[in-house]
């Protein structure tokens, strides 16, 4: 098995795909993609002759931070026509973890929004690492989207939009929870893909069980904040983001 995501977290380096595919139809590989961080309005790996695609439906589907599910898609000539029912019968009925019908009410309410959303936000994302790629407290900005990301043609050619998400540097993880702190619009919590923006520091919080040397292996750094954009008005939001980065 090879396993990918599509957008890296908290990176967000782009993965190729075309050539992942090939790579495992070359060695006879199941080829699984992470899609959370894309979402389906934004890459259908499936399109591409990935085997699996995984997404945590609880971001980006179901948007609005309130439900907790996920998704398995397949469209595999490796793989028997019940494999999807196979897991379906082990997770679901054996271990006793299907999804509630609330839950999936709340995810069928998500989906169909699900495309609009991803424009104002993929919109809002851009504005913001425009915006933050020129000020004088912020180190680097990794954005699909942006013209300083090393993979930014890969993106366009693969992705229909560049996604709603973006990370910043700042000094160090003192400034970056300064920042974080400081924000009044945007939430500081661990989730994403909802219609208000998110933050995290992945240093301290979803890496942290990680020692500093291999973050910083995995180019993780510890002043990096990970945005997940909302539908707040961009300029609003651009505004929270100067304000907090004016206390560090």
């Amino acid at each position: 098995m090879l396993y990918f995501e599509t957008i890296a977290n908290p990176t967000m380096k782009v993965s190729p795909v075309a050539p992942l595919v090939e790579l495992a139809k070359e060695h006879e590989l199941i080829l699984v993609c992470d899609n959370t961080f894309a979402s389906p309005a934004v890459m259908r790996p499936l399109e591409w002759g990935v085997d699996l695609v995984i997404e945590s439906a609880s971001k980006f589907i179901g948007g609005h931070n309130d439900v907790i599910g996920g998704a398995i898609c397949m469209k595999s000539e490796q793989l028997a026509d019940d494999f999807l029912e196979q897991i379906r019968w082990s997770t679901m009925v054996k271990w006793g973890a299907p999804l509630s019908p609330f839950n999936a009410w709340l995810l069928l309410r998500g989906i169909q929004t699900l495309e609009v959303r991803l424009q104002r936000q993929c919109q809002t994302a851009s504005a913001l690492a425009d915006f933050l790629a020129g000020h004088d407290k912020v180190s680097q900005v990794w954005y699909p989207g942006h013209a300083s990301h090393p993979q930014h043609e890969l993106a366009a050619a693969q992705m229909d939009s560049p996604g709603a998400m973006l990370t910043f540097a700042v000094a160090d993880s003192e400034s970056a929870l300064k920042v974080a702190d400081s924000l009044e619009l945007a939430a500081f919590g661990a989730s994403l893909g909802g219609v208000r923006t998110t933050v995290q520091i992945p240093a301290t919080m979803a890496f942290l069980d990680i020692s500093s040397q291999e973050r910083l292996e995995m180019g993780i750094l510890d002043g990096m904040v990970r945005i997940s954009t909302g539908l707040e008005d961009p300029e609003d939001l651009i505004a929270d983001f100067a304000a907090a980065l004016t206390g560090i």
